[in-house]
């Protein structure tokens, strides 16, 4: 295979994977308001409990195996390919059955050791089947992408999100409250893994019976987790740390007001659909650099970019909360409003990197330096959300976050420059105060009385104006940089639109910008040059 057929399937890869992710998240993100407001913020709060025990035990279903399947599966054939699949399955399985057993038979000690909260172990007695079905998902996941088939695993997901998405709501509906709502949950994980094992069945047809390679699990398992258990402790971390933030909220908070943060952060996490794009096409551009000095540049436009984007819709956001949280949600969840406002500020981090670094580290074969960003936010997190929490409640666990989230930043923008990295922060400082400079304008605009779809359109549309005006007249952005972003960006034709749109826009106002310079010193430069 060449080079460039390499590329190509790569790219293409790359597009089917971003595609079902994309989908799945909008599907869940749509899914997610419609249970939301059935269930009311007291209820919602218990279903977003109800999973964080069987979240906790299924990270060591499987000890990470799923890596090594993806690039195992990805680099062998035939005998070898089936090897690693059967091998992958049955340790996923072997491992996820007890810990399935253990987390419902033990759901009342478990909730009340982990939460404080044993009320809900019937909800995680349900929920538990998550720590079974949701391990076989994610390994016929990543053999799918490890083979090529990476249209099956977006398929995957979105069957996943459909069916939960469909289910639960239904069932709440139906009358049975929060335990139908988790019912449903469950259930898309269900659909979704037995429609992936037939498609791995019928898939098992192509590949030869008549093998002379030792079919033995063992050998082939090593492999796998001689690989994969390394990768296994960073996701470890992850899980351990979003099950401690769920300890602390549920000692320190009312059902009521986790059910409140939950939707401000479900509400925070749509703007992953304006992340995941960027950050899908970022990880194999930055590979292809040699040297990662040769990076620098790019990763100064990729860091522009996504801070153009991310900036302000962080701080429209901020300021118009409480229309957003009645748009979505309704006036029941009113109190979440003050959530959003802070959590979402987490994406302000943006202006210093944040959505690049993990794919810049990765991409140049560095992954030791995000994982060393884990234990940076871990020691930060860790003991001032304890002491947060227990005086300011939810929102002391916000303001750890973020704090967290800064220092883990910070660190990873130190980092890159000990590869050559160089940030310009004069133009990361226009971007901020083209976003801010709006605000005040859009806060003394006294509109009659209306819907609040309509307020935040028609206020949304003046304070979109005004910001691409001020960052295109401010220099925020240059031609350079928008051509390096048409030519590097690859994401489905549909979304490509919508981006080129906004780049059209920014490029009209700098040549009309430039002209109209042009034109100035050419009227006053003319006398002095006669």
């Amino acid at each position: 295979m060449s080079v460039d057929d390499l590329a190509s399937l790569t790219m293409e890869s790359a597009f089917k994977l971003f595609t079902g992710q994309f989908l799945g998240t909008l599907i869940a993100g749509i899914g997610s308001i419609i249970l939301t407001r059935l269930l009311g913020p007291e209820a919602y709060g218990k279903y977003a409990l109800s999973t964080v025990v069987p979240s906790l035990l299924l990270v060591f279903a499987g000890l990470g195996i799923d890596s090594g399947l993806t690039r195992y599966t990805a680099i062998n054939t035939s005998c070898r390919l089936r090897g690693y699949m059967k091998a992958g399955l049955f340790f996923k399985i072997l491992t996820a059955l007890p810990l399935t057993v253990f987390s419902f038979l033990s759901a009342e000690l478990l909730t009340q050791l982990i939460l404080g909260r044993s009320d809900i172990a019937p909800l995680v007695k349900v929920t538990s089947f998550i720590i079974l079905f949701s391990s076989v998902l994610s390994s016929l996941t990543a053999i799918f992408v490890g083979i090529g088939m990476s249209g099956r695993a977006s398929l995957l997901n979105i069957v996943f999100q459909a069916s939960r998405s469909i289910l639960s709501p239904l069932l709440v509906v139906l009358g049975l409250g929060v335990l139908g709502a988790v019912a449903g949950y469950v259930s898309g994980y269900i659909f979704a893994s037995l429609i992936g094992l037939l498609i791995l069945l019928s898939l098992a047809r192509r590949y030869s019976t008549d093998c002379s390679e030792d079919e033995r699990i063992a050998p082939y398992l090593r492999e796998l987790l001689v690989f994969s258990v390394p990768i296994f402790t960073s996701t470890l971390v992850s899980t351990l740390l979003s099950t401690y933030q769920s300890a602390l909220l549920s000692r320190y908070a009312s059902y009521l007001d986790i059910g409140n943060f939950q939707a401000a952060s479900n509400l925070a996490s749509l703007l992953t659909l304006v992340t995941l794009p960027i950050s899908t096409s970022l990880f194999p551009a930055f590979s292809k650099f040699r040297d990662p000095r040769e990076a620098s540049n790019a990763v100064d436009v990729a860091v522009t970019m996504t801070a153009l984007l991310l900036t302000p819709v962080t701080l429209f956001t901020v300021v118009e909360a409480r229309d957003i949280v009645r748009i979505f949600y309704g006036a029941s969840y009113m109190a979440s409003s003050e959530y959003l406002s802070m959590y979402i500020l987490i994406y302000l981090y943006s202006l210093i990197g944040s959505i690049v670094w993990g794919s810049f580290f990765q991409g140049i074969g560095k992954p030791k330096v995000v994982f060393m960003s884990t234990l940076v936010y871990s020691a930060i997190y860790v003991p001032l959300a304890f002491f947060l929490a227990s005086t300011q409640s939810i929102k002391g666990v916000i303001i750890a976050v973020l704090l967290a989230s800064l220092s883990s930043n910070a660190m990873l923008l130190w980092e890159s420059r000990k590869v050559g990295v160089k940030i310009d922060f004069s133009k990361k400082g226009k971007i901020l105060l083209s976003a801010l400079i709006p605000i005040p304008i859009i806060m003394c605009i006294n509109l009659p009385p209306m819907h609040a779809l309509v307020r935040v359109t028609l206020l949304g549309a003046i304070y979109l104006s005004l910001y691409v005006l001020l960052s295109s007249l401010l220099g925020a952005v240059t031609h350079r940089e928008i051509e390096l972003v048409r030519s590097t960006l690859r994401i489905p034709q549909f979304l490509r639109r919508i981006i080129e749109l906004f780049l059209d826009i920014l490029e009209r106002i700098i040549v009309a910008k430039e002209s109209l310079r042009g034109n100035f010193f050419l009227r006053w430069g003319s006398p002095a040059t006669s």
